[in-house]
């Protein structure tokens, strides 16, 4: 992990003892965004994954944290249907959100580069506004202003919503099975990963 990723890591667990809101913003094509840093458990750099069959394109796969399967999606195609283009400044933000049922989930989100932790007090924030921006206003908490700069802060539960990124196969199994589903194949795929190269070592 880079130098730069580990003094992000500190200003996000100093920022979360503050009473004032607090963004970790971050590059997504020409757009600059920001989500609640309460929200963020990690960030790691760029590393490979495992893909995983029969899931949306903006689901890139899973990633093993310290034992624990990670979903991660693709949030340039998730807003704006292309695949990102992974570069040496690109990260994974791992966050943790609750499905309906109340339970928590680790998934994370690729982005093109992060870039700092700010505060944005009330009164420098609109609302969604209902024109403007390619992301559907859903996702979107409203538009936050630094002297200059115009953040589009993401509603992050909506944007990582458990429920609805599993929607598509809860016709065939709930949720909760489907991402035991998604953990075994991960599993079974790392197994079989390493008795290949057992044989071949």
């Amino acid at each position: 992990m880079s130098d730069n990723t580990n003094i992000m890591e500190k200003e996000i667990a100093k920022a979360k003892t503050l009473e004032a809101r607090q963004f970790l913003t971050f590059q997504l094509g020409s757009e600059e965004m920001g989500i609640n840093i309460l929200f963020v458990k990690e960030i790691i750099a760029f590393t490979s994954l495992t893909r995983i069959p029969l899931v949306p394109e903006y689901i890139l796969g899973v990633l093993n944290v310290r034992g624990k399967v990670v979903p991660v999606i693709d949030l340039n195609a998730r807003f704006f249907k292309k695949k990102s283009e992974v570069t040496l400044q690109s990260c994974i933000i791992i966050v943790e959100v609750k499905d309906q049922e109340g339970i928590e989930n680790d998934i994370g989100m690729i982005v093109d580069s992060v870039e700092d932790v700010i505060q944005i007090d009330s009164k420098n924030m609109e609302s969604t506004p209902g024109f403007g921006t390619r992301i559907k206003p859903e996702y979107v908490e409203g538009i936050g202003k630094i002297e200059e700069r115009f953040i589009i802060l993401l509603n992050i539960m909506n944007t990582m919503d458990v429920d609805e990124l599993s929607r598509f196969e809860q016709r065939s199994v709930s949720k909760r099975d489907y991402m035991e589903r998604i953990k075994r194949s991960a599993t079974d795929k790392t197994e079989s990963e390493k008795q290949v190269a057992a044989v071949e070592a």
